[in-house]
This record gives C-alpha cells, sequence and structure tokens, in this order.
C-alpha cells in the first residue's frame, strides 16, 4: 500500500516535472 505522504511526493514531483517541461 502506499502511504498518503509518498503519494503526495510523487504527485509533487510530477507537478515540478511539468513546470520544468515547460
Amino acid at each position: 500500500i502506499i502511504s498518503n505522504k509518498e503519494n503526495l511526493y510523487i504527485e509533487e514531483y510530477s507537478v515540478s516535472q511539468t513546470t520544468l517541461d515547460q
């Protein structure tokens, strides 16, 4: 089971990657 903290980190990471792409 993925913990909420891990899930949040993954989302933050994805958002950061998207921001860098733009």
